[in-house]
């Protein structure tokens, strides 16, 4: 037993998930990546995706605060994702995977009249769309320039649920409520977009501003990521909680080395598309 476990720790998605936390081993891997590694994915020429400032301005929010909420979905996309995601499988996952619900679309989930937080929906007709959006030129250039190179992008559409439950039960579906920074790999950027628009009553995403760069060493890097609201409250001063709100078609970058959380849904519920980039 003492065997395996020692083995466990020199595993590569261990190592990463102890290092990855340290914004100088980031900063590391960006240098890195720049100059020894190219990307192998290319561009699409869409202009799916459009920005409401500057490049570099985006870049230096990312740098300095963590995230620019300054990009959005052109309407006739996000409206064909609207009209097309009920069609999809909607699949909540429990307890790392040890247990599964699906319901084959959005009609078969509220006959069921189950009580889950959160599902990842699966649709293949939505999977072509996804995969350009996630290359559009604006976005990759976006994470090249900030990750340094990007060798893999993640996709997924979920959806929250407006429904009665503690936050420990939402938790053991996924559903991210509790504040935590991301620790999967040494370098990484999400891009999420609000296909349904998201305020602080149907699960708009919650970050501490320019935390990814201020982290005390053994209150937030050594042990658990995740954390509790009063401690940092007291850490972090309260102008750098930020709710990110919007309509439908907007959009934000984040460096989820940030603290970070999900709102609960409790009027409406929440459609969002979110690409990583690592």
């Amino acid at each position: 037993m003492f065997y395996k476990r020692l083995i466990n720790y020199f595993k590569l998605s261990f190592l990463r998930y102890v290092f990855g936390r340290f914004n100088l081993v980031r900063k590391i891997r960006r240098v890195i990546n720049k100059n020894f590694f190219n990307s192998k994915i290319f561009y699409d020429l869409n202009d799916y995706v459009l920005s409401y400032i500057p490049q570099n301005e985006i870049l230096k929010s990312l740098v300095t605060q963590g995230f620019s909420k300054e990009i959005h979905l052109k309407k006739e996309i996000n409206d064909l994702i609207l009209s097309n995601y009920k069609n999809s499988k909607f699949i909540s996952y429990k307890i790392y995977n040890q247990e599964r619900n699906e319901f084959k679309n959005f009609i078969d989930l509220k006959n069921s009249k189950i009580d889950i937080p959160f599902f990842e929906l699966q649709n293949s007709n939505l999977i072509p769309l996804f995969d350009k959006i996630s290359r559009s030129k604006l976005l990759m250039k976006i994470a090249k320039d900030y990750l340094g190179n990007v060798k893999k992008i993640d996709t997924k559409l979920t959806y929250s649920t407006v429904v009665n439950l503690e936050d420990s039960e939402r938790e053991k579906y996924r559903q991210t409520v509790k504040w935590h920074y991301d620790v999967h790999d040494l370098n990484f950027l999400y891009i999420f977009f609000y296909i349904s628009g998201a305020d602080k009553y149907s699960g708009a995403h919650e970050i501490i501003k320019n935390s990814h760069n201020k982290k005390s060493f053994f209150k937030h890097l050594i042990g658990s990521a995740k954390k509790n609201d009063s401690d940092l409250r007291k850490f972090y001063n309260k102008e750098n909680f930020f709710i990110i709100e919007g309509s439908p078609g907007d959009g934000f970058i984040e460096d989820t080395s940030c603290f970070h959380r999900a709102l609960k849904p409790s009027l409406k519920p929440r459609l969002c598309l979110q690409f990583r980039y690592h």
